[in-house]
């Protein structure tokens, strides 16, 4: 964009380090990697009202697609915008990719959500933030930060992100890899 590169979130962090799969078997590694586009896709179409259950039924698909039904359900979750991709350009002049799971209301309250098949990782709270900063950009709003990891049992776990550190190191990584990424 206007001649210099522009990182995705993931991107970022992958770089700096904040997310590193490189001690993990590659075999595991790309099964994860399938399992969570797989599941994705499938509760894109869910909350698009678009899923064949069938395509689903069977499949090691099923009790995730079955854990987002409950969590919208008991959640009474309605999402806003669902996988919503943009280009944040932040008030000192770096600008990022970004690809928000979910927004919507979530306990009476705006809420930026990722959805998640994975154990836990720190560098969830910093992914949240970077999308969280990014929807803020765009309309003013602050959101609580949330992650619902589907679990394979077919249930959910919510985990909350609230340390205000995010945001900061979120920035620095930024700053730092679009300095690495634009030096001459």
């Amino acid at each position: 964009m206007d001649g210099l590169r522009v990182p995705s979130v993931t991107q970022v962090l992958e770089a700096v380090g904040i997310s590193d799969y490189s001690a993990v078997p590659s075999d595991r590694l790309t099964y994860a990697q399938n399992l969570g586009t797989a599941v994705h896709q499938a509760t894109e179409a869910y909350d698009q009202d678009d899923l064949d259950f069938a395509s689903v039924a069977g499949t090691v698909v099923e009790p995730y697609v079955e854990a987002w039904s409950k969590f919208r359900r008991d959640m009474e979750f309605a999402p806003r915008l669902i996988e919503s991709r943009g280009v944040a350009v932040t008030p000192t002049g770096p600008r990022y990719g970004y690809c928000v799971d979910r927004e919507g209301d979530l306990d009476g309250a705006p809420a930026v959500l990722d959805i998640k098949t994975g154990e836990f990782s720190r560098s969830w709270g910093v992914q949240l933030a970077a999308y969280e900063e990014a929807l803020f950009l765009r309309d003013g709003q602050r959101r609580r930060r949330t992650v619902v990891r589907l679990l394979a049992d077919g249930n959910f776990k919510i985990v909350d992100f609230t340390d205000t550190r995010d945001m900061d190191v979120w920035r620095w990584a930024l700053a730092l890899e679009t300095w690495k990424q634009n030096a001459a």
